[in-house]
């Protein structure tokens, strides 16, 4: 009986395969739209100078409810401009809008259907209660599988989780209008159309403002959750602080969805409640205003006119100078390569930053994409979303991507040769090696702490190194995040606490952390492997200039050792560039210069 198993999962999973192959066009076609719509609304609104923008959302405060939100409004968006995090929280709000606006284009007309119809309404009410149960990540897995990573992802998996209040609270308000009401309207020779446009949708619109409102704290919520797939905006920033354990970044981008949500909220809550102020404005347009409402009404145009003379203002000075760059000189003038990278793995952060360094110099933009997950990566880097990998564990931590993704990848060459897998216990352990925590389990609480489960270093630990040593039986690989796992090392070391943990080589925890490696001496973690350059395939051949310059790469544990404690240690988080350029003044001679015609 227990070899009884219903494979739902694997019939999900080719149904959806079966769904992208058939249907290609078609999600490229939503690809497209999502992209341009995000993209189009995210520069318009980065385009407009800040402190225009944040006077445009308080006079939206202020028409819709009051003067106390207008200068709550002003107040919180200074807040977002003085942590740095302005254009992070506009892309984010971009997203928002954007998934919200497709969910409520979604949600309404279905919400009528259901209000109407019985039986439909029956049969979409399990769909809902799946869509709002089923854990937010998972979606993520087939936004992934549609349009690799970024932005698109974002938009899809967002609109999917944050659809079912929009249904469900536009079926409520429509079923909730007074069926007395709905009878007149009858009886006076009205249709089903002019009943829901001039009786059900007016009455029901408070609700329905309810159910947009729920929408899009919802959209908030999982645009943060579109981190992890590369997504632009403060969850990316949520995502980057728990990978590096950066407290101070992660308060600061917290606080920017906190200040975002707030007003969203708001505003939305205010539209779906009668005001008397709003109503006392809009009956000014009406009939014919006094001179105190002249003067009101004047000073809001000019105030809009002078917002939109800004934003057209600024939109022309971006493009003159963006055209200014584009015509600079170099090899790259005018072309984009994308790198993508693990934070959490500093390895690939630090030579993200040489290869980027190089790269800028030679006329090329240089666009990063991080992310917290390898199998993402490798999704984008197979789908030419990502161009390079510049660190890649691609012989065997990463084997399982690159059997997966491989025909799609090309090697661009190794730079370091000295990668390791390791398990790794304080100093004050006195225990040596991994033969020797056989038997020693309750010490360590039968456990050994991991990092994430897709992780290579976690394949290998439970799969081959616990049976070697036979350490299966005796202890559980707990896995959750290199963050946490972090976190959990500090904590047992402040309180000089027995405690295994997987970590590899080169990675900066290393020197943080007074750890030690435990012999392997079953060589059950693997051999030193080499860590490589990846590129999208056909990479080469549209950029041989670059892909020489990489295959000349060639780092030992010295040189790696100085970049890596530069990036990480001496400069920090925002200060990579200047770390890049300190190591190359004492390394002239490591890093090859772009070869150009």
């Amino acid at each position: 009986m227990n070899d009884f198993r219903i494979p739902v999962g694997d019939w999900v999973a080719d149904a959806l395969d079966w769904f992208k192959d058939t249907f290609t066009w078609l999600l490229d076609f939503v690809g497209f739209v999502m992209q341009w719509l995000v993209s189009g609304l995210t520069d318009a609104l980065l385009a407009v100078p800040f402190p225009a923008l944040i006077l445009l959302f308080a006079l939206i405060g202020w028409f819709v409810r009051s003067w106390q939100l207008a200068l709550g409004t002003i107040v919180g968006f200074l807040l977002i401009v003085a942590m740095g995090q302005w254009e992070t929280s506009m892309q984010t709000l971009a997203l928002v809008l954007i998934a919200t606006l497709l969910a409520v284009i979604i949600a309404v007309p279905l919400g009528i259907l259901a209000a109407r119809n019985d039986a439909f309404s029956a049969f979409v009410k399990p769909v809902l209660d799946f869509m709002q149960t089923m854990p937010a990540f998972v979606y993520l897995i087939p936004a992934v599988t549609f349009f690799s990573i970024g932005v698109v992802p974002g938009v899809f998996s967002t609109v999917i989780f944050a659809l079912a209040p929009g249904v469900r609270f536009t079926e409520l308000g429509i079923r909730g209008v007074d069926s007395e009401t709905v009878e007149a309207g009858h009886a006076f020779g009205a249709t089903p159309g002019r009943i829901l446009r001039g009786i059900q949708l007016p009455l029901a619109m408070p609700t329905i403002m309810a159910g947009i409102n729920q929408v899009i704290m919802l959209a908030l919520s999982m645009a943060v959750v579109a981190g992890f797939v590369g997504a632009d905006g403060l969850g990316k920033e949520v995502i980057a602080s728990i990978s590096t354990l950066n407290l101070s970044q992660g308060v600061e981008a917290g606080l920017g969805v906190v200040i975002l949500a707030v007003f969203l909220d708001r505003v939305t809550a205010a539209l779906g409640t009668p005001s008397k102020y709003r109503s006392s404005v809009l009956g000014s347009i009406r009939r014919a205003p006094s001179a105190k409402a002249k003067r009101m009404w004047f000073g809001l145009a000019a105030a809009v006119v002078a917002i939109a003379l800004v934003a057209v203002g600024s939109l022309a000075v971006t493009r003159s100078s963006g055209g200014t760059d584009e015509a600079t000189g170099g090899a790259g003038s005018g072309k984009t390569i994308t790198l993508g990278f693990l934070p959490s793995w500093t390895d690939g952060l630090s030579m993200t930053y040489l290869l980027k360094d190089q790269l800028e110099k030679e006329g090329y933009t240089v666009e990063l994409k991080e992310l917290t997950e390898a199998a993402v990566l490798y999704t984008g880097l197979a789908k030419g979303d990502v161009d390079i990998y510049p660190s890649a564990w691609s012989e065997k931590t990463h084997a399982s991507y690159m059997k997966k993704y491989g025909t799609d990848i090309e090697d661009l060459g190794a730079y370091y040769d000295n990668a390791v897998l390791t398990i790794a216990v304080p100093k004050y352990v006195d225990i040596d090696s991994i033969e020797d925590l056989k038997g020693n389990a309750k010490r360590f609480d039968g456990k050994i702490i991991g990092i994430e489960p897709s992780a290579g270093l976690t394949e290998q630990t439970q799969n081959t190194m616990m049976p070697e040593y036979g350490l299966d039986k005796e202890y559980e690989l707990v896995t959750s995040s290199t963050a946490t796992m972090l976190t959990t090392l500090q904590n047992a070391i402040d309180k000089k606490q027995d405690i295994a943990v997987t970590l590899w080589r080169p990675f900066w925890a290393n020197d943080k952390f007074p750890v030690k490696d435990l012999e392997d001496p079953k060589g059950a973690m693997g051999k030193p492997e080499a860590l490589h350059f990846l590129a999208n395939k056909g990479f080469s051949e549209k950029h041989p200039d670059i892909a020489k310059m990489i295959a000349g790469i060639k780092l030992d544990d010295a040189e790696y050792g100085s970049l890596e404690d530069l990036v990480v240690n001496k400069f920090g988080k925002g200060k990579e560039p200047e770390a890049v350029t300190e190591w190359l003044k004492e390394h002239p001679d490591a890093y090859p210069t772009l070869v150009t015609k």
